[in-house]
């Protein structure tokens, strides 16, 4: 048997002589790459479209909320519409059976007037045959008993009749009044005839009942503000005396007509002469402009009543309430109050009766010695003395001679008239 070979066949790979291979990463080709862009694209858009169709799906989802809101609306809408329908229906049925009731009442008090003339016209008759010469007119309430009692029977067919205890009432109060113009009867027979008539007494037959008054008495007794406002008109002048005109302002819940502040103001004891204007700068607010001489007094007069006034300021920014005017800054509204404020004073002055008291109060407002909220420029002033100035004065042109004559002198000549006019 040979023996074995202990001989070894070397590994190539071990072989130093021969260089160790690396592993590479394989590449991929032209079409796995176009593949995986592909199956990258299509995986984003199906990842929008997926985000597209749960957009939809949720505005798909608003919008059924919205009509469904929207029904509901429309429902009530249409129950309340119902409801105001049925209710104008039923103020319609109330409405022509009120026109009916109207009409046949009108109808009945006719009837009434032309019964009630007629017993008039009766009663007249039947005085006139007993007592010639003399006649006394009825009143209407007594034509009215007579009616009720001797011609009844229209108005006991009405709606309107009497009951048994107001028919007895009425028929006591006819025979009082039977007993009275009984008794003016008996009066005037007794009277003596009158006398022939002047022209005097017949031209007072002809003055109306307001010149009667007026001509009886003119003045009442005056009252104790009359007798102080007379007063005031022959007292010294004062140089300490308080000048100037302010506002005052009041809160009000409620806007209400200037004739109801004035009356109110009347019940509390408020002098209403002294009251100039009345206004309202803005919601819940009501302003009062007066002389500053009764701010004293007119506070007083307040606080009786349980009313203290407010410390508003017309040119503050919160005064501008027009929901147009929301978007513009503070500085703007300040402006846009200040414009109205001092508006509202020219358009008050030249409003008034009076264009002394206007021209007052904005020269007062306009002076440069006045420094308070209610400012007004000069410009303002201009424009009121402008629309409403004050009266002009007519001077007479005297002639030569009622000058010579004031003076005690004779006339200048013609000549000499010639020579001055040169």
């Amino acid at each position: 048997m040979p023996p074995a070979n202990n001989k070894t066949t070397p590994n190539k790979e071990s072989s130093p002589s021969e260089p160790r291979r690396t592993l590479r990463p394989r590449q991929p080709t032209p079409a796995q790459e176009q593949q995986e862009q592909h199956s990258s694209g299509l995986q984003l858009l199906t990842q929008r479209l997926e985000d597209y169709q749960q957009n939809m799906q949720d505005r798909l989802n608003m919008q059924q909320n919205q009509l469904r809101e929207m029904d509901t609306n429309n429902k009530k809408v249409f129950a309340e519409n119902a409801a105001i329908r049925a209710e104008n229906q039923n103020l319609q049925e109330q409405l022509t059976q009120l026109l009916a009731d109207y009409h046949s009442t009108k109808k009945e008090l006719e009837d009434a007037r032309a019964l009630i003339q007629q017993l008039q016209r009766s009663a007249a008759d039947h005085q006139g045959s007993q007592q010639p010469g003399v006649h006394v007119e009825l009143s209407p309430s007594v034509m009215e008993d007579m009616d009720l009692q001797e011609e009844s029977e229209g108005l006991d067919k009405s709606r309107h009749a009497p009951s048994a205890a107001e028919q007895a009432a009425l028929t006591r109060r006819l025979q009082q009044q039977r007993q009275h113009q009984e008794h003016q009867r008996q009066h005037q027979q007794h009277r003596p005839a009158p006398g022939p008539a002047s022209y005097a007494k017949m031209a007072s037959k002809n003055i109306s009942s307001k010149t009667r008054r007026f001509t009886k008495s003119f003045i009442k007794a005056p009252t104790a503000a009359m007798v102080a406002w007379a007063g005031r008109g022959f007292q010294p002048v004062n140089s300490t005396a308080i000048q100037g005109y302010t506002f005052v302002y009041l809160n009000s819940p409620h806007r209400m007509p200037h004739s109801e502040v004035r009356k109110r103001l009347r019940i509390l004891g408020i002098a209403q002469a002294r009251i100039i204007d009345v206004h309202f700068p803005t919601t819940g607010v009501v302003g009062l402009l007066i002389h500053r001489s009764y701010e004293q007094e007119l506070t007083e007069l307040l606080k009786k009543g349980g009313i203290s006034t407010t410390n508003f300021n017309p040119l503050a920014a919160t005064v501008i309430q027009d929901p147009k005017l929301e978007t513009i800054t503070e500085p703007e509204k300040i402006h846009k109050a200040t414009t109205i404020h001092q508006t509202r004073i020219l358009r008050t002055c030249l409003n008034m009766p009076h264009a002394y008291l206007g021209h007052a109060i904005l020269r007062y407002f306009s002076d440069d010695s006045y420094e308070g909220v209610h400012k007004v420029g000069r410009d303002l002033f201009a424009e009121f003395v402008q629309q409403r100035p004050p009266p002009a004065r007519r001077q007479r042109q005297l002639t030569t001679a009622e000058a010579a004559a004031a003076f005690n002198g004779s006339p200048p000549s013609t000549n000499q008239q010639q020579q001055q006019q040169q």
